[in-house]
This record gives structure tokens, sequence and C-alpha cells, in this order.
């Protein structure tokens, strides 16, 4: 009989993967370096369309859509198409060695990066990532599981190749 360590991610069709989840303070870090950029760069892009408007005789008014449209395109647009084209790594990701992968163990794509990021502005920005840091906290899945949410997703670090144990039973 197979022993499965306790590093192994076990997919919803009882196959053991070769990745190990990333812990708390690592997903923290990743994403606090992600949201910083993110954020930084809400803040550039609004300057320079502040700037450029201010420079031109407009409405007050498009300064509020200027705005909106900044926030959406920085917040949430960027962590989706980075996700998306990177396969799972952001520049965070990349820095603490970490990956999005789906329960499967393979590369998320454009579905679960959006959804990803339409969460993130309400877990990161509305509650200050009191939320997202309550559930990275107790929501640990017992080593030997996987995740399960709307878009089921989990950060791993290592190897982004999965490959799959046999789990065969041994025979009577």
């Amino acid at each position: 009989m197979a022993v499965e360590d306790s590093e192994s991610v076990l997919t919803g069709e009882a196959v053991a993967l070769d990745l190990r989840p990333t812990g708390y303070a690592l997903r923290a870090a990743g994403s606090i370096i992600d949201w910083l950029v993110y954020f930084g760069g809400y803040i550039a892009i609004v300057l320079i369309l502040f700037t450029l408007a201010e420079s031109s005789a407009t409405e007050d008014a498009v300064f509020g859509i200027v705005a909106i449209v900044a926030a959406v395109g920085a917040l949430v647009v960027a962590p989706v198409v980075v996700e998306t084209v990177s396969r799972g790594k952001s520049l965070g990701r990349l820095a603490v060695g970490a990956r999005i992968v789906r329960d499967d163990g393979g590369a998320i794509g454009f579905r679960h990066a959006a959804i990803r990021a339409l969460v993130g502005v309400f877990e990161i920005f509305m509650t200050l990532g009191g939320v997202a840091a309550l559930i990275g906290l107790f929501s640990a899945a017992p080593s030997g599981s996987a995740t399960s949410s709307p878009a089921p997703t989990a950060s791993t670090s290592g190897s982004p190749a999965s490959r799959p144990r046999s789990s065969r039973c041994p025979s009577s």
C-alpha cells in the first residue's frame, strides 16, 4: 500500500499531485507585493490622466470618470491580464516562488483570473485585507485535500509540473 506524503495535494479525482501548498506568510507577501504594484500603477495612471485633463479645458465630471476607469483598469483588468498571460504567476508570486493552479494542478485561465480579481476587490480593498487575512489564517486546508471555492484555485510553490502518483489499490 502506497503511503501519501503530507506535501502532496489530492484532487477531486483522488489523484495525488506533487505540489506543495504555499504557506500563509509567503502568500501574504506575494499578495502585498502584487497589490502595491497594482495600486502604484493606479496612482501613476490617475496622476498622468489628471495632468492631461487639467492642461486642457475639461469639465469637473471628467475627473471622476478618469478615476473610476483607472481604478477598474489597475485593480481588476491588470491582475486578470497578468494572471491569464503568465498562467498563474505575477510579480509577487515570482518573488516568493509560487503560482496559482486549479484543483487539478493545471494553470488557471481567464475565468479563474477574472473571478479572483473581482473577489480581490472586495477582499483586499473594501476590507483592507482583513477578510483575506482571516480566511488565510483559519481555512488552512488539511494536508492531502484540495481547496473548494467558486473558482477552485490554490497557491503552490515548487515545480509547476504535476506528476500524478499511482493510486491503485493493492490486489487481494
